[in-house]
């Protein structure tokens, strides 16, 4: 297949938004694409439109793995292995950005100083402990919903919550600027803006595709999604001044913790 580097030439129409899609998800996960789209840095303002849809890819190969997992183990170990899988189909770029915001939050006491600590690929004390509750916290509250729900009905959940978590970071870039970090720095991919089309297009994907997976409750309770992120967007705004890639890592992580929540709530005897 050729690509916008082949010739030169930008491709256009439903070809370029073609490529975008398959940057989007070369870039927010380790789902396999042609090795030219990971490395077109000058799609990803736009990849951001289709990061619901990456959710729900990562979304299904992890539900898939929840299913299969429990058809032969314990509820809790299908749970391992759905997180595990997700955690592998992304790299961990989420649950990185979760550890990185919360050491440079915690340990910096000038913006200068906390980007210095986010771009530090070292673990530090507040990113360890952030990083072990969340992934506690999350395998708790699946756990809970996941004894008390059908194998279908908890594979739906994973995927929704997938979809519906990765609608954060879109919202927090609508509300902030990005925080430019110094070009000798070494920074993973960013996104460093998005038009309100692009916006509109991921809340569209959201709650389309929440509700294709699980229903009217799944989409009532995506409305957890816009609070959460204004709240993480007025935490980033205090610290920073703006969001960096990290801190959409957090946002989705924070965002997918907030669904799970809301679930547990809403499931009969599951709270």
């Amino acid at each position: 297949m050729s690509d916008s580097t082949s010739n030169g030439v930008p491709p256009r129409g439903l070809r370029r938004e073609f490529h975008v899609l398959l940057s989007a998800v070369g870039f927010f996960s380790r789902i396999p694409v042609p090795h030219s789209m990971v490395h077109d840095g000058t799609l990803l303002d736009s990849a951001t439109r289709y990061l619901p849809l990456v959710g729900f890819l990562v979304g299904a190969g992890s539900a898939a793995l929840f299913w299969g997992g429990a058809l032969l183990l314990p509820v809790p170990a299908a749970v391992i292995l759905s997180i595990a899988g997700a955690v592998l189909m992304t790299g961990a770029f989420h649950e990185d950005g979760l550890t990185d915001t919360a050491d440079g939050f915690g340990g910096g006491w000038t913006v200068e100083r906390k980007l210095e600590i986010m771009k530090d690929s070292r673990i530090g004390t507040y990113g360890a402990i952030t990083l072990l509750l969340s992934m506690l916290l999350r395998y708790a509250l699946l756990v809970s919903v996941a004894e008390r729900a059908s194998l279908r009905e908890a594979a739906a959940l994973i995927v929704a919550v997938h979809v519906g978590a990765r609608l954060g970071p879109v919202l927090v870039m609508l509300l902030l600027r990005y925080v430019r970090l110094d070009e000798t720095s070494k920074v993973k991919p960013v996104a460093k803006a998005i038009s309100p089309s692009s916006v509109l297009i991921a809340a569209v994907l959201a709650t389309g595709l929440t509700a294709a997976v699980g229903g009217t409750p799944a989409l009532v309770r995506l409305a957890v999604v816009p609070p959460v992120a204004g709240l993480c967007a007025l935490l980033f705004r205090r610290h920073i001044g703006g969001y960096t890639g990290d801190t959409l890592g957090a946002a989705e992580q924070l965002c997918e913790l907030a669904l799970l929540i809301a679930t547990v709530v809403a499931v009969p005897g599951a709270a």
